[in-house]
């Protein structure tokens, strides 16, 4: 009963191509990804005391990244048992107030996470546990957004609008000069036109020399999962997550 594949989305917003750079930042050590600018993320790290991180959700895709969708593991042969870190809950939607915590007063933040917040091996070797406890070891019923029977109970909701997001998602997250020695990808789920415009970005305004940007097309196309025709990217993601072994 695995805790993988962890999922990182992205949006893209045509004609911009910063996502690009943000991508092969995660797929190769030859493209430098930037600190934390976005104000929600920056914020949530700054009060709650985290690092530049990269964040994944464990086996869930948001609505809201639906175009190129990343699955990773966590390498066991070279992560770390201090490298944080697992939560049950997406941390930048609790200090950001999006996630309905009952009874939590705003300068109790850092600590509701603290006590929740564990190494990432720590953390996945807990979830099967966890499946068991909340969900009868119904993993599926995981994946369709149930709530939890009996952890987190005082994670009651969802303040955004949209409130199909369930806020009991697990997050893993890596610190960014620990990423290459901690994840492996092992998808890339995209439409046809997006992985065409990628491939753009790498030739013509990447700046990596040749053998870097094979190298890096490469790794894409060994992990590429290509949407059906009539296929959203979120629906193909969770196809491959559904047939995680």
């Amino acid at each position: 009963m695995s805790a993988e594949p962890l999922v990182h989305g992205k949006k893209v917003d045509p004609p911009d191509t910063s996502w690009c750079k943000f991508v092969a930042g995660i797929l190769t050590r030859a493209v430098t990804i930037p600190p934390s600018s976005i104000g929600p993320t920056l914020a949530a790290e700054t009060g709650l005391g985290i690092g530049s991180s990269v964040y994944w959700y464990v086996r869930r895709v948001h609505h809201d990244n639906n175009h190129v969708v990343l699955l990773h593991r966590i390498d066991r042969s070279t992560a770390r048992a201090t490298d944080r870190g697992a939560c049950p809950f997406d941390t930048g939607a609790l200090w950001s107030g999006w996630t309905i915590v009952s009874g939590l007063a705003a300068d109790e933040k850092r600590a509701y996470f603290e006590r929740h917040d564990r190494p990432i091996l720590e953390g996945l070797d807990a979830f099967p546990s966890y499946i068991a406890r909340n969900y009868s070891g119904d993993l599926g019923a995981y994946d369709d957004g149930a709530q939890p029977s009996t952890d987190i109970p005082e994670v009651c909701g969802w303040t955004k609008r949209d409130s199909r997001w369930p806020p009991w998602t697990w997050e893993v997250r890596v610190a960014k000069d620990r990423l290459h020695d901690v994840v492996s990808l092992v998808g890339v789920v995209w439409r046809r036109e997006d992985a065409s415009r990628f491939d753009r970005w790498v030739d013509d305004e990447s700046g990596l020399g040749r053998d870097d940007a094979e190298h890096l097309l490469a790794r894409v196309a060994d992990a590429e999962l290509l949407c059906g025709p009539a296929e959203q990217p979120r629906q193909r993601a969770q196809r491959a997550i559904r047939e995680w072994r």
